[in-house]
């Protein structure tokens, strides 16, 4: 059966294995997965919004140094020919 599949399976965890486990003995297994998908979706979308928020900031830091060496790299020759002229 789909639960001794499962069971036997380590790419599951635990919480997976019992609602499959559960569902199929009460004969109400698309109920039991539609509750996990849903607690799973929540789970993906937490963890996604964390990475985005770890990410954002960091993103800002790299465009601003990739902003300050164009700049830099634009400036210091004319500065260095401002210098040469006078």
């Amino acid at each position: 059966s789909l639960s001794d599949v499962i069971r036997n399976s380590s790419l599951f965890d635990d919480m997976f294995k019992a609602t499959v486990v559960t569902g199929e003995s009460t004969g109400e297994l698309k109920d039991f997965l539609l509750r996990i998908a849903h607690f799973m979706r929540r789970d993906v979308e937490r963890l996604t919004s964390r990475i985005v928020s770890l990410a954002e900031p960091v993103l800002i830091m790299v465009l601003g140094t990739v902003v300050g060496f164009i700049v830099l790299s634009i400036m210091l020759p004319i500065f260095e020919l401002n210098q040469m002229v006078r």
